[in-house]
């Protein structure tokens, strides 16, 4: 993004190098109320799980040394991919969230939520080709109503 339009965004930028941190932070935040500690709150907890911790399998997420991507174009449509995916299985996962179908899928009693919609989502696709058609289509038209909510999905999918 060029500097004037980081600018006009009206970004307070924030550069912090606390003791206990390996690396400096050098942040930009939309907001110009919050004090610098607040922000490295909200910034820290934005990382308390790595991204590729909470996918399973292979990732693309830091240029995973297992994967050989011959130009770097297709590495972008992988990435591209993988970010619909992620989308995708999060969206999957609230549909489920939204239906209570999240308590089948943790094993304490907890009221707060146990797996991420990421996580949620991975394991109720997981569970799809067994799932019984009284649990299934409320789960798929769900996921089909939340996805035609989003525009961008809506104008690919909408006409289908």
């Amino acid at each position: 993004m060029p500097l004037s339009r980081l600018t006009a965004i009206r970004s307070a930028p924030l550069c912090v190098h606390a003791k206990d941190m390996k690396e400096p932070w050098c942040l930009a935040a939309s907001t110009t109320t919050d004090t610098a500690k607040q922000l490295m709150t909200t910034y820290g907890k934005r990382w308390a799980l790595s991204p590729d911790s909470a996918i399973p399998g292979p990732t693309l997420w830091y240029g995973d040394a297992s994967i050989r991507v011959s130009t770097p174009e297709r590495r972008d449509r992988l990435w591209l991919l993988n970010a619909f995916a992620v989308v995708l299985l999060t969206l999957l996962g609230a549909a489920g969230e939204a239906l209570g179908y999240d308590r089948h899928l943790k094993s304490n009693t907890s009221k707060q939520r146990t797996h991420s919609l990421f996580r949620q989502g991975a394991m109720l696709y997981e569970l799809i080709p067994t799932m019984p058609e009284p649990r299934l289509r409320p789960l798929i038209e769900r996921f089909g109503a939340m996805l035609l909510e989003i525009p961008v999905f809506a104008g690919v999918y909408g006409t289908i």
